[in-house]
């Protein structure tokens, strides 16, 4: 058995939590945790796994078995567990119990090899493709836009680790000089910030829709253009990618010239590097 008493985050928080559970859990082995709906339900079902979302159950989770697992169970040895420590990497340990405790956001990705293709669910994937039909035999392509909060976030000391609109603007001409007959959609979380910055473009679509369907119209594209945020990495990796996927070097450090989180980069992507305003090949 698997116990993840985690809380969340959102979407693709959630996806690169259960991406690390399902990449180790047993074919016949239970999964127990706590604020993952938004993901389960934006995939296709998961066999035994078991998320606690309501109110009573995330109260006792954070007052009683959260503390027991943490302060006893775990030193003890009791059961095993893998948790995330601030740079980064896993502490792992073994119990006596067939029970792992799981905690942490595992946004890490490297040559993805390990991570589960997730499925998502067939309505997502139906509504997106009727949005598709759009671009009329154009290649789809999609343009992930994250500001809101991020303008208040703080990463290595910097202030605000947002994306200029002017990576967004180079990131889409590399593309554009490079793929025949584009249709850009352009999905965020300020679809008026996308309108004054892009709402004259030809064969472009500003398309806010729900975060599953925006997760299904990017797994629909064949390329795209990607914010620093891990709905959008998701979005890339769930992507047919017929087409590049520009994405900003460094991620949320950006602004510092460190990666952050520290493992997140992988060679699936073409990276930009804001600052410079050139792609660059991090395999050098």
């Amino acid at each position: 058995m698997i116990l993840h008493f985690g809380y969340g985050g959102r979407l693709g928080n959630q996806l690169f939590v259960l991406g690390y559970i399902e990449g180790l859990r047993g074919k016949s082995e239970w999964v127990i945790s706590t604020r993952l709906g938004a993901a389960l339900k934006s995939i296709r079902p998961l066999p035994r796994h078991f998320d606690c979302s309501g109110r009573l159950a995330i109260f006792l989770t954070k007052k009683v078995f959260q503390p027991l697992v943490e302060n006893l169970l775990v030193p003890f040895r009791v059961f095993s567990s893998h948790q995330e420590k601030h740079d980064g990497r896993i502490a792992c340990t073994r119990g006596v119990l067939p029970i792992t405790y799981y905690k942490g956001n595992y946004q890490f990705a490297g040559d993805a090899a390990g991570l589960p293709s997730f499925r998502l669910r067939r309505a997502y994937l139906e509504y997106a493709a009727d949005i598709l039909n759009e671009a009329e035999g154009r290649t789809p392509l999609f343009v992930h836009v994250r500001r809101g909060d991020y303008l208040t976030y703080k990463v290595h000391g910097k202030q605000d680790p947002s994306l200029p609109a002017e990576y967004y603007r180079s990131a889409i001409g590399y593309l554009l000089e490079r793929v025949r007959d584009p249709f850009l959609f352009f999905l965020g979380d300020e679809p008026e910030w996308l309108l004054s910055l892009f709402g004259n473009l030809p064969h472009a679509k500003i398309a806010r829709r729900t975060a599953s369907i925006d997760l299904a119209i990017m797994s629909l594209c064949w390329g795209g253009v990607i914010s620093n945020s891990t709905f959008a990495w998701w979005g890339a990796f769930l992507c047919r990618q017929k087409e590049p996927i520009i994405a900003p070097q460094f991620w949320l450090g950006w602004r510092s010239g460190k990666w952050h989180p520290p493992f997140i980069r992988t060679p699936m992507f073409e990276y930009f590097d804001v600052l410079a305003g050139k792609t660059v090949d991090i395999r050098n």
